[in-house]
C-alpha cells in the first residue's frame, strides 16, 4: 500500500515537472506586433537586400546587392555606383552599413569604403580594396567605432584604423589564420573578434595581448561552435555570440563563462545575427527565423510574422533593427524589408475553430450583451454563439425544424436584452423569440392570418422596450408592431395608417423621451410619445441641415441624450431646438456609416463599411481611424452590428467576424513625426545634382532658401514623414504663402506649382502619423522667383532715361520747326492781307447792291406769307365739315339701319294686329280683344321708346346734346329713377333697392343723362330679371373725387364673350330678348358709354350665366 501510494505520488511529481517544466523549455513569447511590408515595390523585392539602419533624421538606409535605397517616409530613393565617378558609391553591391557617433553613414560594398554627404545628396570614397599595405585586393567586411569615436575596418585577416583627415590607414590588429566576421569594443576600449574559422578573440589594444575562445567538444563551457557570425554587448557584461550551427552562446566578459542556448531545431542553431534594441531586448536572426530572448524563462521565444489579418508571413531575416519609433525593422535576403509595429489591441472572433472563441461562420448580423455580461453574436446565414467569457462557456443555437421550441428559421437579424434580462430573438424566416433559460429554449410569436391581434409579419429586424414593458417590434414588410405584453397582442402601425415613410424599416430608437425613431431606406420617421401619426425627416439636396441621405442605417442616443443617425451618405445628429440636424465629419475614411458605439468617457466609436472611427463628439476632434492594418478583420462592418458589455468593450460585426477592443487600452501611435522637405523639382523634373555650380548649392533636406530664375517658375516638392505605422495613413498639409492662404491637406508626399509669378514666396508643409498626431511646427523653405530682366531697375531706367532723352530731342526739334514755319508765316499773312484788302473794298460795294435785293425780297415774302395764311384758314374749314359731313352720313346710315331693322317690327306688329281687330272685332269674345289691344299698345310702347333711343342717340352723334353741369344729390337721382322705372318694375314684381349709404353723396354731372343713363341700366336690368327677383342700385366714394355706381340683378347673366361686346355700336350683335320675351334696341348701353366716356368715366360689366349681371361705372365726384 504504502509503494503504491509513493508510485502515486512520483506520478504526480512528474506531471507536475511536466507541466511546468516543459512549458519553460518550450516558452513563446507572445509579442503583440503586427507584421507589415513598408515597402510593396515590386522591383525593390527583386534585389537581394543584405543590411539595415537608421539614420538621425529618421530616414531607412536598406542595402542589397543591386544598390543602395533610402526610404524617406512614403519616398524611396536608389543610389547607384556611377563607375569613375567619385562621388558615387564604389560598386552596388552593399556588405555593411554603419551610422557614426557624429549621425555620418558609413556605406561598405563589396569594392570599398564611402560616406554619405548628406548636403550634397551624394558620397565621398574613403578607401577600396586595393589601398591596403599589401597592394592586393581585401574586400571590406565590417566596420565599427571605439570609445573615443575612431573608426575601424576589418578585411579578412586585419583590423585597420582610419584617419579620414590625414586619409591614412594603420593596422592594429593582424591574424593570417583568421577571417575575421565581426569586432566591437568594450567600455575600455578592448576589441573582441569574432571569426568564421576560429571562434572568439579578445585583444587588449593597450597591451597587443589576446586570447582566443575556441570551442571544446568535451568542455560544456566552452563556446559550442568556432563559426561566429556576429556579436553584440549589451553592456552589463554580457557578450552575445552568434555561432553558425551551435546556436546562442553568452559569454560573461566578466567571469568569462560561457552560457550556451541551443534548441530542438537543427536551423535555430545556425545563428546569422544578434541585436540588442533600445529595451535592452535581445534578439536573434537564424536559419529558423525570428526570436526574442525573454530573461524570466530565460529562453528564446520564436517570433511569427502575423500580418493584420492574422495571416502567417513566411519570412527567412537575417537581420533586424529598431527604428526610433520602437518598430521592429527585418532584412528578408529574399524578399525585401518587412516591418513589425504594435498592434493595436484589437481582438478578433472569427469561425477560426483553432480557437475557443470562435463563431458558427464570419457572416455575424448582429451583437448584445445580457445583464450577466454575457455576449449574444446573431449569425447572418443561421444561428446564435453565446460567449460567456467569465465562466467559458461557448453555446451556440440552431434552427430545427422538428423542434417548435429551436431557433427560429433563417438569419439572424435582431438580438435585444429586455429590463427583465429575458433575451430577445428575432429572425428573418421564424418570427420573434423569447429565450427561456429554465429549458434552454425559445418561445415564439408567429403569424397567424386568422388571428388580426398576432403578429404581423415572421421578419423581424428590431426591438425595443417602453416604460410599460411593453415592446416596439420592426416587422419588415408591413411596418412596426407595438406588443402589449401582458394582453399578448400586436398593433401594427405602417404607411397607410400611420404615415410611416416606409413599411420596411431597418432599425428602432426609443429615446430617453419615449420617441421612437424608425430607420428606413425613405428618410427617418418619428412617433412622438402619445401620437398615432408618424413625422418624417428627408435628405434635401439644396439645404445642410437635412439628413445626409434618406438610406438610414443605424440610430443612437448618447449619455447626454443626442440623438445620432448614420446614413449612407455620412453621420449627423438631430438638433431638438431647430428641429433639424447637424452633420458631422471629424474625418471618417468613407461617409458609409453602420453603427455607432459610446466608450465611458463619452467617446463615440462610428463604424464604417470600411473600418471604425474614434472621435470625440464635443469638439469634433478625431480620435483615430483604425481599419484592417490596425487588426480589425478585412471585409465590410454591418449596419447596427455592434454593442458595448460592461468592461467599456466595444464590439463591431461584419462579414469577416467580429473586431473588439476597450478603447482605454488601445495603443496608440502618439510619435510626433519629423516632417523634410526631400526633394525638389524644376520645370517638372528633380533636382539630383547638388554643388556651387548647380541649381541648388545644397540637398532639400538643408536649403532654407532658393533663388531661381524667371523661366524657372515650375517648381515642386516632395516632403517626407518619418512616421511607418501604416504610413498610408500619413497625411500631410501644404501651403505656398505669397500664392494661398489656408492649408491644403493631402495624402500625396509631393506637389507641383506651374507658372508662378516672380515674387517671394514661403512652402510650409506639416505631417501626421497614422493616428492623426500632427508635427505643427513642419519644415519650411523661401522661395524667390526673379524677374524677368525687362522688370530690372537697370532696365527699366535705361527706358526712363533714353525716353527723356528723346522727349528732349524731340522738343527742341520741334521748337527749331516752329520757329522756321513763323517765318514763313508772316511774309505769308503779309501778302494775304493786302489781298484781303482789296478785295474787302471790292465787297463792300456788293454789300450795297445785295441790300436793295434784300429789301425788295422781304415784300415778296410778307404777300406770300399772306396768301398761304389765307389758303390755311379755307383747308381748315374744309376739313371741318368733310368731318361733320363723313360724321353725318354714318349717323344717317346707322339711322336707317336702325329704322329698316328694327323700327319696322314694332309698326308691322301694329299693323297686323290693327287689321285683325278691324277685320274681325265683331266676332271676337272681349277677352281676346284686349289680348290684340295690348299687343298693339306694347308695340306702340317699342316704337316710342326707340324713337327715343334714336333721337338721343343722333343728338349724341351729332354732339348737339348740350352738357348743362349742376350739384346733383345722388339720393335725389335714385329716388326720381326709381319711380320712372316703377310701373315697369312692377309687372314682373321686381324688387329695386337702394343701398346708397351716404345720403350726402353728390356729383357734379348734366341732370337729364344721369337720368338717361340710370334709367337705360335699370331698364336692361329688369328686362333680364326674373319675376319676383331684386335689382340693387349702389354709389360709393372710391378715390378722391370720384364715385362709382353699381346696377346688379340676379337674372339670368351672360357669357363672358358677349359681355365684352354690349357696349360697342355694332348693329350686327343680336340682341337678347327679356324674361317675358321683351325686345331692345341695343342702343342704350352703348348710348350710357358714350355720355360716361366722354366725360372722363368708365363703364364695364360683372356677369356670368344663370347668376346676374352687376354693371358699374365711375363718374367724377362734386368738383
Amino acid at each position: 500500500m504504502i509503494k503504491l501510494i509513493k508510485k502515486k505520488y512520483w506520478a504526480k511529481i512528474l506531471l507536475l515537472f511536466c507541466t511546468i517544466i516543459i512549458p519553460v523549455v518550450s516558452f513563446a513569447e507572445n509579442i503583440d506586433l503586427i507584421y507589415a511590408d513598408p515597402i510593396p515595390d515590386k522591383e525593390f523585392k527583386s534585389k537581394n537586400s543584405t543590411c539595415i539602419v537608421q539614420d538621425d533624421n529618421g530616414f531607412i538606409w536598406i542595402g542589397t546587392n543591386d544598390g543602395l535605397y533610402c526610404l524617406k517616409g512614403n519616398n524611396l530613393t536608389s543610389y547607384l555606383s556611377g563607375g569613375t565617378d567619385s562621388t558615387s558609391l564604389y560598386d552596388n553591391r552593399i556588405q555593411k552599413l554603419f551610422i557614426d557617433q557624429s549621425g555620418l553613414l558609413w556605406v561598405i560594398s563589396m569594392r570599398g569604403v564611402c560616406t554619405y554627404n548628406p548636403y550634397l545628396d551624394n558620397f565621398n570614397r574613403i578607401l577600396n580594396g586595393f589601398e591596403l599595405e599589401d597592394d592586393e585586393f581585401h574586400q571590406i567586411s565590417v566596420i565599427n567605432q571605439d570609445q573615443n569615436n575612431k573608426i575601424y575596418i576589418a578585411v579578412e585577416r586585419s583590423i585597420y584604423s582610419i584617419d579620414q583627415q590625414q586619409n591614412k590607414q594603420e593596422i592594429i590588429y593582424h591574424n593570417p589564420e583568421l577571417r575575421i566576421t565581426d569586432f566591437l569594443f568594450d567600455e575600455n576600449n578592448n576589441i573582441w573578434i569574432a571569426s568564421e574559422n576560429r571562434g572568439l578573440i579578445y585583444f587588449n589594444t593597450t597591451d597587443g595581448t589576446s586570447r582566443s575562445f575556441v570551442a571544446e567538444k568535451t568542455d560544456s563551457r566552452s563556446i559550442s561552435n568556432n563559426s561566429i557570425h556576429d556579436i553584440s554587448y549589451d553592456r552589463t557584461s554580457k557578450l552575445w555570440i552568434a555561432t553558425y550551427g551551435g546556436g546562442i552562446n553568452v559569454l560573461n566578459t566578466k567571469t568569462l563563462e560561457i552560457t550556451r542556448y541551443g534548441t530542438d531545431n537543427t536551423y535555430s542553431d545556425y545563428v546569422l545575427s544578434t541585436y540588442i534594441d533600445n529595451q535592452k531586448n535581445v534578439w536573434v536572426c537564424d536559419l529558423g527565423g525570428l526570436r526574442k530572448y525573454d530573461k524570466t524563462s530565460d529562453t528564446f521565444a520564436n517570433i511569427e510574422s502575423l500580418n493584420s489579418s492574422g495571416e502567417l508571413i513566411e519570412e527567412f531575416p537575417s537581420q533586424i533593427l529598431q527604428d526610433k519609433q520602437g518598430n521592429y525593422w527585418t532584412v528578408n535576403a529574399l524578399s525585401g524589408v518587412g516591418l513589425r509595429y504594435p498592434a493595436k489591441g484589437i481582438s478578433v472572433y472569427d469561425e477560426n475553430r483553432a480557437n475557443f472563441w470562435h463563431t458558427i461562420n464570419n457572416n455575424i448580423s448582429v451583437i448584445a450583451f445580457d445583464a450577466n455580461n454575457v455576449c449574444w453574436i446573431g449569425n447572418g446565414n443561421d444561428g446564435v454563439d453565446v460567449f460567456d467569457f467569465k465562466n467559458k462557456q461557448h453555446r451556440v443555437y440552431h434552427s430545427n425544424l422538428n423542434d417548435a421550441n429551436s431557433l427560429g428559421l433563417g438569419a439572424v437579424l435582431c438580438l435585444y436584452n429586455d429590463s427583465k434580462n429575458r433575451m430577445w430573438v428575432g429572425t428573418n424566416l421564424g418570427g420573434l423569440q423569447c429565450y427561456d433559460p429554465e429549458n434552454d429554449n425559445f418561445i415564439t410569436y408567429m403569424n397567424d392570418p386568422s388571428d388580426s391581434l398576432s403578429i404581423s409579419n415572421n421578419d423581424i429586424r428590431g426591438l425595443q422596450e417602453d416604460a410599460d414593458g411593453n415592446f416596439w417590434v420592426i416587422t419588415h414588410g408591413k411596418g412596426i408592431d407595438y406588443f402589449n405584453y401582458k394582453e399578448q397582442k400586436f398593433y401594427n402601425y405602417n404607411v397607410a395608417k400611420n404615415e410611416l415613410s416606409s413599411d420596411w424599416p431597418f432599425q428602432l430608437l426609443l429615446d430617453s423621451d419615449e420617441n421612437l425613431w424608425v430607420a428606413t431606406p425613405s428618410g427617418i420617421s418619428v412617433l412622438k410619445k402619445g401620437d398615432k401619426k408618424f413625422k418624417t425627416y428627408y435628405h434635401v439636396p439644396e439645404y445642410s441641415n437635412t439628413i445626409p441621405n434618406d438610406y438610414i442605417n443605424c440610430l443612437f442616443e448618447d449619455s447626454k441624450k443626442r440623438i445620432w443617425i448614420g446614413t449612407f451618405s455620412g453621420l449627423c445628429k438631430y438638433n431638438p431646438e431647430t428641429d433639424d440636424f447637424y452633420r458631422v465629419d471629424p474625418g471618417f475614411p468613407v461617409q458609409n456609416i453602420c453603427s455607432v458605439e459610446e466608450d465611458q468617457n463619452g467617446n463615440l466609436w462610428v463604424g464604417s463599411v470600411t473600418g471604425v472611427t474614434g472621435f470625440n463628439p464635443d469638439t469634433e476632434k478625431l480620435i483615430t481611424n483604425l481599419d484592417e492594418a490596425d487588426g480589425l478583420p478585412p471585409g465590410r462592418f454591418k449596419p447596427g452590428c455592434s454593442a458595448k458589455n460592461a468592461e467599456n468593450v466595444l464590439f463591431f460585426g461584419g462579414d469577416e467576424g467580429i473586431a473588439a477592443f476597450d478603447p482605454e487600452k488601445l495603443v496608440l501611435n502618439t510619435e510626433v513625426p519629423d516632417v523634410y522637405i526631400s526633394g525638389i523639382f524644376l520645370q517638372h523634373k528633380k533636382v539630383e545634382k547638388f554643388g556651387e555650380n548647380e541649381m541648388l548649392e545644397k540637398s532639400p533636406l538643408f536649403i532654407d532658401e532658393i533663388n531661381l530664375k524667371h523661366n524657372q517658375n515650375t517648381i515642386g516638392f516632395e516632403f517626407s514623414s518619418t512616421n511607418y505605422v501604416d504610413n498610408v495613413k500619413n497625411k500631410f498639409k501644404y501651403k505656398l504663402e505669397g500664392l494661398e492662404d489656408d492649408w491644403i491637406e493631402t495624402n500625396h508626399p509631393d506637389v507641383t506649382y506651374n507658372y508662378l509669378p516672380h515674387g517671394n514666396y514661403v512652402f510650409r508643409v506639416i505631417a501626421a502619423n497614422n493616428d492623426g498626431v500632427w508635427n505643427n511646427e513642419g519644415a519650411l523653405v523661401k522661395v524667390e522667383i526673379q524677374p524677368p530682366w525687362w522688370f530690372s531697375w537697370w532696365f527699366i531706367s535705361g527706358i526712363i532715361i533714353f525716353l527723356v532723352f528723346l522727349v528732349i530731342v524731340i522738343f527742341r526739334y520741334r521748337v527749331a520747326m516752329l520757329k522756321a514755319e513763323k517765318h514763313k508765316l508772316e511774309e505769308l499773312v503779309q501778302n494775304r492781307t493786302k489781298v484781303l484788302n482789296d478785295k474787302n473794298r471790292l465787297l463792300e460795294l456788293q454789300k450795297e447792291k445785295l441790300h436793295e435785293k434784300n429789301t425788295l425780297l422781304n415784300q415778296q415774302k410778307q404777300q406770300i406769307e399772306t396768301q398761304a395764311n389765307k389758303i390755311a384758314e379755307v383747308a381748315e374749314n374744309l376739313s371741318q365739315l368733310n368731318t361733320e359731313l363723313t360724321t353725318a352720313n354714318a349717323t344717317k346710315d346707322k339711322l336707317f339701319s336702325i329704322i329698316a331693322h328694327d323700327l319696322i317690327n314694332p309698326f308691322n306688329a301694329i299693323l297686323g294686329f290693327s287689321d285683325v281687330l278691324k277685320e274681325g272685332h265683331q266676332s271676337m269674345d272681349e277677352e281676346n280683344r284686349m289680348e290684340i289691344i295690348k299687343h298693339i299698345h306694347e308695340s306702340s310702347h317699342n316704337a316710342f321708346d326707340l324713337l327715343n333711343s334714336l333721337l338721343h342717340w343722333a343728338r349724341s352723334q351729332d354732339k348737339k346734346i348740350e352738357f348743362k353741369p349742376e350739384r346733383i344729390n345722388i339720393a335725389e337721382i335714385f329716388s326720381n329713377v326709381m319711380v320712372e322705372v316703377s310701373s315697369t318694375a312692377l309687372k314682373k314684381q321686381i324688387k329695386i333697392e337702394n343701398k346708397l349709404e351716404n345720403q350726402e353723396l353728390a356729383i357734379y354731372f348734366d341732370r337729364n343723362m344721369i337720368m338717361l343713363i340710370l334709367r337705360n341700366l335699370l331698364m336692361n336690368a329688369i328686362k333680364f330679371s326674373n319675376r319676383e327677383s331684386s335689382i340693387i342700385i349702389n354709389a360709393v366714394q372710391t378715390v378722391e373725387d370720384t364715385v362709382q355706381f353699381s346696377v346688379k340683378d340676379f337674372g339670368v347673366g351672360m357669357q363672358p364673350e358677349y359681355a365684352a361686346a354690349i357696349f360697342s355700336d355694332d348693329m350686327n350683335i343680336n340682341v337678347a330678348e327679356g324674361t317675358n320675351g321683351e325686345i331692345g334696341v341695343g342702343l342704350g348701353l352703348s348710348l350710357c358709354k358714350d355720355f360716361i366716356t366722354n366725360h372722363n368715366g368708365d363703364i364695364w360689366v360683372e356677369s356670368a350665366p344663370g347668376k346676374g349681371s352687376t354693371f358699374f361705372f365711375t363718374i367724377k365726384g362734386e368738383q
